[in-house]
Formats: structure tokens, sequence, C-alpha cells
């Protein structure tokens, strides 16, 4: 089932290393919300001074099709400006989507790609 744009957004981390004591295992992925880990102190605030030890991931990183939005907007520019919002289909996928920019081949313009509801 596709996640919304909320859940998708929600921190998350990879484990990238051990350490002493560690309740993770190395290439762990927390959603800490999702998984409730901040009823047990583990809030993005724990894992974010470590970056050794934890990788954040971007919305898109470590997931399933199934968790995939419908549908994305298109940002662009330092202001932020909306350009499109487009369905996230096979279509979307074959376009140059890159560490959550999209290249559309157009001299010095990347879009930041976001999911929506």
């Amino acid at each position: 089932m596709n996640k919304t744009s909320k859940e998708l957004l929600q921190p998350r981390y990879k484990v990238i290393a051990d350490y002493p004591n560690s309740i993770f295992e190395i290439n762990d992925v927390i959603d800490v919300v999702e998984d409730m880990y901040y009823l047990e102190g583990y809030t993005e605030g724990f894992f974010s001074p470590y970056p050794h030890l934890f990788r954040k991931l971007e919305w898109w990183e470590e997931r399933g099709e199934e968790d995939m939005p419908k549908k994305v907007k298109l940002i662009t520019g330092k202001n932020k400006r909306i350009l499109d919002i487009i369905s996230y289909n096979q279509e979307f996928k074959r376009l140059n989507f890159k560490n959550g920019f999209l290249d559309l081949d157009v001299p010095f313009k990347t879009y930041e790609v976001i999911p929506v509801d």
C-alpha cells in the first residue's frame, strides 16, 4: 500500500556500523516514528550526532515499490517554485531520477522531487 507523503517524509536512518551494546544490526533501516523507537528514547536527536554509525536516508531510499507515492511534485530554483505535479509510475522511473533530483537534460536545471498525497 502506498504511504502518505507525511509517512514518506518521516526521518529514517540506516545503521552503517556497529557499536557496543547496540540493539540494531548493520544495514537495519530504522523508521524512528513508525517503529516506535521514540518511546524508548531513540528520537532523531539520538541518531543525527553519529553520522559514522547512522546514515540519514532520503525519502526514496531503501523503499519498496509498494511504499512509493502515487504522485510527486517537481520543485525548482532557490524559491522552491512548484513546477508540476506528476504521477509516480513506470514512465516516471525511466526519467533520470538520481539522489532526489530529476534531471530532464535541460542545461542548469534539476528538479527536486517531493512526494504528495
